[in-house]
């Protein structure tokens, strides 16, 4: 690791964080004297204007009194000044430059001194305003025009600062790498210890019970805590052992559900799963030849009944238990019972041709359409079967008529 290497998006953000401070407090400060000399110059203005009011005031004032005078004393000396200025009303206004003023002129003169002296003061702070104020600007422009060089020589000694720190910090993360993981153990045993524990239980509760068994063996081997181990060890094994009885259980029901339906085939299926799945469970072992076992003790039974029933001569149970017995039965395994089927299949066809004539002449179409198509199914290249063919079509036209009579 590089303690000063800038191209760490830590040392990045920093730097970017302080080139923005930096540059708020740069515009802060060039903001300041700007916004105090506009302001001195707007308070030089208002003075500037109300020295303007009071000298109008002012001026306004004197005249009153001066006429206030003359109304209360109308043969005062004054009166012929007041006629002056009344007669150079009329006439045109005198030049206020000629070596000769008149009275009017003079009075006019000493009035506007007078006035231009009250409002002196507003005048001279209109005027300091403006001094102040202006030289707050040339010096706010002279700090504006330096500050790019204010602000890189700010930012290069950020810049220094921070990649000070940020080496300080690195170092401290480096050191911290550079700890062997013996001292690690050490140092968060108690953390990886409860890590462990969590970790272990997860996997029970997931029925990964191979995975907890190696975080248990890396519990007692890498972290000691073999007592424990122990203890977690015999949990899994025995919440193991229920999870495999309680599955197996479940996969035998399906299986003897197949041996009740007498379904052969999916029941050798679900036994080579069964096998497949617990190869080395005790309640699977022989789980095939049980297959076969019921297979052949089933076979043996359909024998014995088969046999009964051509006994008693009952032709229709005969029938129904020899085709049961082709599904489970080689050439081998048919030749005892080879002359019995004979018979058997003999007498099914005489029966089942003499239920035909019978249902024909009794004009039962819908029996004798049933007996048809049974002898065609079951007899299917004999002479009887093609006789019936060419009846068939007849005969269900006339079962269709009875059925409709009927309903």
């Amino acid at each position: 690791m590089m303690t000063g290497d800038t191209s760490s998006p830590i040392l990045k953000q920093g730097f970017k964080m302080e080139q923005t401070t930096r540059k708020s407090s740069s515009r802060i400060a060039s903001a300041g004297p700007l916004l105090a000399g506009a302001v001195l110059i707007a308070i030089g203005l208002i003075l500037l204007i109300q020295a303007g009011r009071v000298e109008s005031e002012h001026l306004r004032q004197r005249a009153n009194e001066y006429q206030n005078a003359v109304m209360i004393n109308t043969e005062d000396s004054t009166a012929p000044i007041l006629d002056e200025v009344t007669r150079q009303a009329d006439e045109t206004p005198p030049d206020p430059t000629s070596n000769n003023p008149s009275p009017i002129q003079a009075l006019t003169a000493l009035w506007s001194a007078e006035s231009r002296q009250a409002a002196a003061g507003y005048r001279a702070g209109a005027y300091a305003c403006w001094i102040a104020g202006g030289m707050l600007l040339i010096a706010a422009a002279v700090r504006w025009g330096t500050r790019p060089l204010q602000t890189a020589i700010a930012g290069a000694e950020g810049v220094r600062a921070k990649l000070t720190e940020h080496s300080a910090l690195l170092d401290s993360i480096n050191e911290r790498m550079l700890i062997s993981d013996a001292a690690k153990r050490v140092v968060f045993r108690a953390k990886d210890r409860e890590a462990l524990r969590q970790a272990i239980r997860e996997d029970i509760d997931r029925n990964d019970y191979d995975a907890a068994l190696v975080l248990v063996e890396e519990m007692s081997g890498k972290y000691g805590y073999r007592e424990e181990a122990e203890v977690f060890r015999e949990e899994i094994l025995a919440t193991r052992e229920a999870a495999i009885d309680e599955k197996l259980s479940n996969a035998i029901r399906t299986l003897d559900g197949y041996l009740d339906r007498y379904d052969w085939q999916r029941a050798m299926q679900e036994a080579a799963k069964i096998r497949r799945l617990f190869p080395d469970h005790p309640r699977a072992a022989g789980i095939e030849r049980r297959v076969r076992e019921a297979r052949a003790l089933h076979k043996h039974d359909l024998e014995r009944q088969f046999l009964d029933a051509a006994q008693r001569d009952d032709v229709d149970r005969a029938w129904e238990l020899m085709k049961e017995l082709d599904e489970h039965m080689t050439e081998a395994d048919a030749e005892p019972f080879r002359e019995i089927a004979r018979g058997v299949i003999g007498k099914k066809r005489e029966n089942l041709g003499v239920q035909f004539k019978l249902a024909v002449h009794d004009r039962d179409w819908i029996a004798a359409v049933d007996v048809g198509e049974q002898i065609i199914r079951d007899f299917p290249n004999t002479k009887m079967a093609s006789e019936v063919r060419g009846m068939l079509d007849l005969l269900r036209e006339r079962a269709a008529g009875q059925r409709a009579a009927r309903a």
